[in-house]
């Protein structure tokens, strides 16, 4: 960097310069990658890294701590274009800063008031055409907005400590309507999604154990689903918590798999049930010679280490009738059955 500039480590991988304004700053960011795109050479191993930059231009009475909170936000933009790109903050971020803002103070208190609900997702048997379980997704009843989906506000909640408490919630509604299954003669399984930040930062299991106890639910009637990206986050951490809910009784299934990295590498050492593959691998089933591939393999792999298959969102009758044939376990999507919120509607539910 040219003198006069300042180069920080700032945590983690992240890095802050502080600089003139310059009207341009293409030059410097290619400085940057250039330098970036050199091979390293540490302990024997030639390494290569990248960098996502982001932009921010200082105003009159801004603080410090503004600047850097701005630039952040650009980075993580010029992440979710490509990464190994630059991005500069601007009036559009600004108004997405302040959305986010808007839904994490609405959203703290949302579990206290009695806002949150569940509605409930069919699994079903593709060689029966009977149903085996549902899956309880999280949706926000706003008091101005309507009901809105995960998509509206659970990245802010990841993003922030409002997902362990949202997290709690879930486990413990899920494990009380599965009881009232239970006592009503209708028991079904019920699965709940975990994200990264909860298995890494929070005990998942001792969350479910107080969850099931309160309840006084069957554990069986519980299964975790978590994503192959988040298990890969710290996988060994990870299966620590996977196993100590298996020791529960819980259910444990591999959520979106095929997504992330070194999957087949990894699945033999993760305690797992059941391996969900993830829905863009069976949009593509019939139109894409690869997409049949995957989906063929990851069904023989998974039946060889004894793990159940689901499939997720089938939407024809073709996509249902190719994974029957393949001899996928179960399905799930709009075709099988939509999110439902009243309980009557799944009486009909029968254990696997």
């Amino acid at each position: 960097m040219p003198d006069g500039w300042i180069v920080s480590r700032f945590g983690g991988d992240e890095f802050v310069i502080l600089c003139p304004a310059t009207e341009d700053p293409g030059p410097a960011v290619a400085a940057l990658s250039e330098v970036l795109r050199a091979t390293f050479r540490i302990d024997g191993l030639d390494l290569r890294v990248g960098g996502s930059t982001g932009i921010a231009r200082a105003r009159p009475g801004m603080s410090g701590v503004d600047l850097i909170r701005e630039a952040d936000t650009a980075m993580y933009r010029a992440k979710e274009d490509g990464r190994g790109g630059w991005a500069e903050f601007d009036d559009q971020m600004q108004a997405m800063v302040v959305e986010r803002l808007g839904i994490e103070a609405e959203l703290r208190g949302a579990v206290a008031r009695g806002e949150l609900v569940l509605h409930y997702q069919p699994l079903v048997n593709l060689r029966t055409g009977r149903t085996t379980g549902v899956e309880a997704l999280v949706r926000w009843q706003h008091p101005t907005r309507g009901l809105l989906s995960p998509a509206a506000f659970l990245s802010v909640a990841e993003d922030t400590d409002l997902i362990f408490e949202i997290g709690a919630w879930v486990a413990a509604e899920a494990a009380r309507r599965t009881a009232a299954w239970r006592a009503a003669g209708s028991p079904s399984r019920v699965s709940i999604n975990v994200s990264a930040a909860e298995l890494l930062r929070t005990d998942v299991v001792d969350t479910v154990a107080r969850a099931i106890a309160e309840a006084e639910a069957d554990p069986g009637d519980l299964m975790v689903e978590v994503t192959e990206s988040a298990v890969l986050t710290d996988i060994e951490a990870t299966v620590l918590q996977l196993e100590g809910l298996r020791a529960l009784g819980v259910g444990v299934a591999l959520d979106d798999f095929g997504t992330g990295f070194s999957s087949l590498s990894h699945l033999r050492q993760l305690p797992a049930d059941e391996l969900k593959i993830d829905r863009t691998f069976v949009a593509g089933l019939g139109l894409d010679p690869v997409c049949d591939a995957i989906v063929t393999s990851v069904i023989t792999l998974a039946h060889a280490v004894g793990l159940e298959v689901v499939a997720e969102g089938i939407e024809t009758e073709e996509q249902r009738s190719h994974l029957a044939g393949l001899g996928c376990d179960l399905g799930q999507g709009y075709l099988l059955g939509r999110p439902v919120a009243d309980p009557q509607r799944l009486s009909a539910v029968t254990p696997r």
